[in-house]
Parts: C-alpha cells; structure tokens; sequence
C-alpha cells in the first residue's frame, strides 16, 4: 500500500522476478507507478487502519489473479497511514 509510490518504485529498481502490486489511493501515483518495472498499481479506497488494508490487499491480488490460497504475499505500509515517506511496516500473510 503507498501514498507516493516511493517503496513501490524502490523495489522494482531490483526488478525482482515476483510481481509488484501498488495498491494506492492517489490517482497520480498510479499513473508514474504504471511505467515502472514490473510494477502493476491498483487504485484502492483510503485505509485508516492496517487490518482492512491487509484484508483488502488478499482480496485484490486474489482476484486479480496474481496470488492464490496458500500463496505468501509481502506487505509495506507506512504507519501512521496516509503519510508520504513513512514505510515501515513489512509484513508477510499468506493468501
């Protein structure tokens, strides 16, 4: 999940062999977002707390197909949510 889209940007610099999925709630950062590597944004709803932003990010990647149950998927954030530059949340879930 991401404001700006920093970290998104950030890791497809290492253009890594699993899929980048930027769910963000700012149309502007999925525009920039959709040139970078590897990289595919999702516009999302605002979050306010981390435990619907990971509900609704299994639910997005599952349907768009990019994961499947059993599947493991990493998660950033910046806590508080909603602010530029804040990552430091990483969590991984499984699907």
């Amino acid at each position: 999940y991401t404001q700006s889209g920093f970290t998104a940007y950030a890791v497809s610099q290492f253009r890594p062999h699993c899929p980048i999925i930027a769910l963000t709630p700012d149309e502007k950062s999925c525009r920039s977002l959709s040139l970078c590597w590897g990289t595919t944004p999702i516009v999302t709803k605002k979050f306010n707390d981390t435990d619907d932003m990971f509900y609704e990010a299994i639910k997005v990647v599952m349907k768009a197909g990019f994961a499947k149950k059993g599947d493991r998927i990493v998660l950033t954030a910046g806590v508080p949510m909603g602010e530029s530059g804040t990552t430091t949340l990483l969590r991984v879930l499984e699907c």
